[in-house]
Formats: structure tokens, C-alpha cells, sequence
């Protein structure tokens, strides 16, 4: 089969694959071997990046080309997640305020799919509702329609991962079960498919949830997959943060109150004892 038909029209630079590939096989009379990048198509039609190494043989007198496609998506993308999340680290550690820490998330994890949108949403303290927080790309309405929404075992994608601990994958918002009740919440801004992981934090179980929305009916990948628990990870880092760095800043002021409180009283004392002593 020519290498031509496992190709997209194009590579991602703009060169036509197949007068591309001409020039890579005249190339190979001269050189023997060739080892260069080069991005094939899947029978989905999904273009993928492999290291594509030829070889010049012979077989009975004849000339061939022995092809060896190496797919190398996986691991740029494993890449990407790593750079994404040294990126959200270093912001976390470098006392960012939370919002944009997780919005700064859900963009890194969006830039890698076509169509995606991300929500992060935070459980109340009470376990039971929920708080907005983040998700820059979505319909204002809808994301305001979800603050105090209560959690349960069938709210939704969000709702169901937070009360079930687990991650839920729905495909179909439109008929799912899940769905039932908020269906008409999200369908008439396009959303179709919902996957959602919950958030947890060092010896706190779940904290929130982080979802993926796409305006079509599908189910991920296992490249979605990952991003997906990368992403509700490194969120669990930041809120965990956030909430430690939010206590200490009230025990702090609690402190700061009770001195400010005993240095009144000592001084309401003192100015006793020497109003007695003048009289």
C-alpha cells in the first residue's frame, strides 16, 4: 500500500503529503536511510504524529523500502500534561489567588482537544452544595444556574461523581439518567456530552468535581481520560492550598484580635491602678 494513503492531504505544515513523499523517497536513493517526523491518519480520520524511519533494501535483485511508523502522540501528550502541570505547580507554590490557578487549568486541558470545555465546581463545606469554581468559557447563565446546586446520585455528571466518589462518564446528556433533571439546563447551549472526576484533597474526601464538556455525543479517549484525572489532581492541589492558606490567614487574625483584646484589657487595668493609687 503507498505510504500516501495512510496520510492526511496535508501535513501540518502545508505541504501536500504525497509530492512530500516523493521528495522523501528520492532523498532515500541517495541516502540509504531516512529517519524524519511525519503525521499519518487514522481510519477515523484522527491525524496522528509518528517518527517515520525508511530503509532501502533488497530482496531477489529487487529494491525495497523497509517502513518502520513509530506513534508518538502519547508521549507528547504525556509531555504536555507534564509541562501543564510544573506550570499549575509553580503557581500554587508561588501563592497565586485561586481563580486564576484554575482557570489557567481548564485552559491548558481545553488547548489540547478541539471542542472542549472544562468546569471545575467546589463542594460547600456542608458536603451537600456546590460553588462555581471556574470555568471561563462557558455560558455565563449556565455556570451561574449550577451555584448552590446540591449534589446527588443523579445530578447530573458533576453532582453524581462528587456524591458517588467516582468518576461519570455520560455520552449522551440528552438521554441519560443522570441527566434527567438538568437536561434542560444544558442542552440548549449545545452541551451532549458530560464527563466528570471528583476533586480530593489530602484527608479531606471529595472537594469538588473537574468535568469536560463537549457539544456532541461521544465518549473520551484515553488520552481524555488522562487529562481528565490529571486535571481533577492538580485542582486538588490548588483548592487544598487555598484552603489551608485561607485558614491560617483567620487563625492568624483570630490571634491578632485576642492580643489586640488582652492589650485593651491590660490597658483598661492599668489605668485603673492608677486611678486608684491617685485617690
Amino acid at each position: 500500500m503507498p505510504l500516501s494513503l495512510l496520510c492526511p492531504l496535508r501535513q501540518p505544515d502545508g505541504r501536500s503529503s504525497a509530492e512530500t513523499l516523493d521528495g522523501v523517497l528520492a532523498q532515500l536513493q541517495r541516502a540509504g536511510s531516512l529517519s524524519l517526523p511525519w503525521t499519518f491518519q487514522t481510519r477515523a480520520g484522527e491525524s496522528r504524529p509518528h517518527e517515520l524511519h525508511l530503509t532501502l533494501t533488497e530482496r531477489d535483485g529487487e529494491p525495497q523500502v523497509a517502513v518502520c511508523m513509530v506513534d508518538v502522540s502519547r508521549m507528547q501528550f504525556a509531555e504536555v500534561l507534564n509541562q501543564a502541570k510544573n506550570e499549575l505547580l509553580e503557581m500554587v507554590a508561588t501563592g497565586q489567588p485561586l481563580q486564576p490557578v484554575l482557570n489557567r487549568l481548564t485552559a491548558l486541558i481545553e488547548s489540547q482537544f478541539a471542542g472542549l470545555y472544562c468546569t471545575v465546581l467546589l463542594l460547600d463545606l456542608d458536603g451537600k452544595h456546590v460553588h462555581v469554581g471556574a470555568g471561563p468559557r462557558m455560558p455565563t447563565d449556565y455556570m451561574q444556574a449550577l451555584e448552590g446546586a446540591e449534589i446527588g446520585p443523579t445530578a447530573g455528571s458533576c453532582g453524581t461523581a462528587m456524591h458517588d466518589d467516582r468518576l461519570v462518564i455520560v455520552d449522551d446528556i440528552a438521554t441519560h439518567p443522570l441527566w434527567s433533571a438538568y437536561k434542560a439546563l444544558a442542552l440548549p447551549y449545545g452541551f451532549k456530552a458530560c464527563w466528570s472526576a471528583p476533586i480530593h484533597a489530602a484527608n479531606q474526601g471529595v472537594i469538588g468535581s473537574f468535568a469536560m464538556y463537549y457539544r456532541e455525543v461521544r465518549r473520551p479517549s484515553p488520552e481524555e481520560i488522562s487529562a481528565l484525572h490529571t486535571a481533577s489532581h492538580l485542582a486538588g492541589i490548588a483548592i487544598d492550598q487555598a484552603r489551608r492558606d485561607e485558614e491560617r490567614r483567620r487563625t492568624a487574625q483570630w490571634l491578632e484580635e485576642q492580643v489586640q483584646a488582652r492589650t485593651a484589657e491590660l490597658l483598661a487595668t492599668q489605668d485603673e491602678l492608677v486611678n486608684s493609687r491617685k485617690l
